[in-house]
């Protein structure tokens, strides 16, 4: 009889969908370059991003700061040696540090999907990602956008892999975000899948679409907004 129940509760557990852990992971802050973005950062906060490599793919590189365990900051700019895209020539444009994107951390993407389907959004398919940082270390990911409704706010999906060392880890610390602020015409659908996934640390508002992060640093509070529109 033991056998039989312990036989019953394994096949259970097989059956049972995965725990889904989501948290806040980072902000993507575009510079029009590099070199020049890393040094307005240190003026602004007082510490100084360290590279963390190329995205061949993308044509980008960037430089990262951590904002504590499981959160951090990526400056991302155009390789100098990168051809022209939408994507590239809008970072090229940038006239200071302004928040690009931001990132929500999933472990597993495939139930984060189930999780935003069931509240009326559809997550987009899989892309997988990886960058060499300078010491020779390999990161890799997968990420996922969302495809319906369209949310100009919303964060992109990202699933580290299990061999990866998260950045947050390893990039220089100092900065800690004090607060997150999204403000979406479509706040209500943003605010539904950030509840379905269980995301805290995140104000959403209905608004004009604009993102604003508060960072304490050794310089004291700093705010660094996306674009509005």
């Amino acid at each position: 009889m033991r056998t039989a129940l312990l036989m019953a509760a394994a096949a259970a557990a097989l059956t049972q969908p995965p725990v889904l852990r989501a948290r806040l992971d980072h902000l993507v802050v575009g510079v029009p370059r590099l070199d020049a973005g890393i040094a307005s950062f240190e003026r602004m906060t007082g510490v100084t991003a360290a590279r963390g490599g190329q995205h061949p793919r993308r044509g980008t590189e960037n430089a990262l700061v951590s904002l504590g365990v499981g959160r951090y900051l990526e400056l991302m700019a155009p390789r100098a040696d990168a051809t022209r895209s939408p994507e590239l020539d809008e970072l090229r444009a940038l006239e200071q540090p302004t928040i690009v994107a931001w990132a929500v951390a999933v472990s597993d993407m495939a139930a984060a999907r189930q999780a935003i389907a069931g509240v009326g959004v559809t997550l987009g398919a899989d892309t997988p990602g990886s960058r060499v940082t300078p010491s020779g270390a390999t990161l890799e990911w997968t990420t996922a956008d969302i495809s319906a409704p369209q949310i100009a706010g919303a964060p992109f999906f990202i699933r580290w892999s299990a061999a990866t060392e998260h950045p947050s880890t390893t990039a220089p610390t100092g900065c800690t975000l004090a607060a997150l602020q999204v403000e979406d015409p479509a706040a209500a659908e943003l605010s539904r899948v950030l509840n379905a996934l269980r995301v805290s640390g995140v104000t959403v508002r209905r608004g004009e679409a604009r993102i604003t992060a508060a960072l304490k640093c050794p310089k004291g509070l700093v705010r660094i907004v996306s674009r509005s529109g």
